[in-house]
C-alpha cells in the first residue's frame, strides 16, 4: 500500500524533531549573535570606562571592535582611555588612524593637539591649534586651548594677542576673566627674569606642514 506523499512527509517530520537529529540553521544567524556579544561587550566597557577603570574599559571596547558597526566607536572609546590613562603614545597612534578615516574630523586634531601639549611638545600644539582655530573660527574652544599652550609655554604677549581676539570674537566666553588674572600673574612673575617674546613673532623651527602636525603621512597598520 502507498502512503500518500503528504503523510510520508509528515511521517519522516516527526521522526527527525522526534529524536532529536534535526537542528533548524537559521541564515546570518551567527552574525546576529556575534552582534549581540559584541554589544554586550561594549556596555561592559561603558561601565568600565564609567567606574574610571580605563585599562578593564579597553579589554572590553577591544572585544567590541570584531562589529563593523561598533568598530570606529569601539576605538574612538579605546582612544579616550588612554588618554585617561596618560598612555600618550598609544593615544596619539589611536587619533591619528582615526583621523586618517576621517582627515577633516576638527575633534580629532583638538585631541592630537591636547595630546602633544600633554607630551610637552607645545610649540607643536601651537601649531596644531592655529590651524584647527583657522578650520573652526566660529568656535572659542580651539582658541581657548591655544591661549593655554602659549601661556604654557611662557609666551604671555603672544597669549594677550589671542585673548584679544576671544573677547572680540567670543565676548560671553566663560574662561576670558580666569585666563586673565593668569596671564597677568605669570607676566608679573617673570618680568624682571624674562624676556618677553614680540607679537606676531614666528614659532621655533620651520612652519610643518597639517600633514606632518597630525601624522596623516605616517604609516600606520589598519587594524
Amino acid at each position: 500500500m502507498k502512503i500518500p506523499f503528504s503523510i510520508a512527509i509528515g511521517l519522516i517530520s516527526s521522526a527527525l524533531i522526534s529524536c532529536g537529529t534535526f537542528e533548524i540553521i537559521v541564515p546570518g544567524e551567527s552574525k546576529v549573535v556575534e552582534r549581540n556579544i559584541s554589544e554586550e561587550y561594549f556596555a561592559i566597557a561603558e561601565v568600565y570606562k564609567g567606574q574610571c577603570n580605563y585599562t578593564k574599559a579597553i579589554e572590553y571596547y577591544t572585544l567590541a571592535l570584531k562589529n563593523k558597526e561598533l568598530h570606529d566607536s569601539a576605538y574612538y572609546q579605546i582612544a579616550l582611555c588612554q588618554v585617561y590613562n596618560r598612555k600618550w603614545m598609544d593615544a596619539r597612534k589611536a587619533f591619528v588612524r582615526l583621523l586618517k578615516r576621517d582627515p577633516d574630523n576638527a575633534t580629532l586634531k583638538m585631541s592630537l593637539a591636547y595630546i602633544e601639549a600633554m607630551c610637552g611638545n607645545l610649540k607643536k600644539a601651537s601649531r596644531m591649534y592655529e590651524v584647527i582655530c583657522t578650520e573652526r573660527p566660529d568656535d572659542s574652544e580651539p582658541l581657548v586651548n591655544y591661549i593655554n599652550v602659549l601661556i604654557a609655554d611662557e609666551k604671555y604677549l603672544e597669549a594677550k594677542e589671542k585673548l584679544n581676539l576671544l573677547e572680540t570674537k567670543f565676548p560671553d566666553e566663560e574662561h576670558i576673566d580666569s585666563l586673565k588674572k593668569k596671564i597677568s600673574e605669570l607676566v608679573e612673575d617673570v618680568a624682571d627674569t624674562k624676556k618677553e617674546v614680540e607679537p606676531n613673532s614666528s614659532p621655533e623651527g620651520e612652519a610643518t606642514p597639517e600633514e606632518d602636525l597630525f601624522g596623516l603621512d605616517e604609516e600606520i597598520k589598519e587594524d
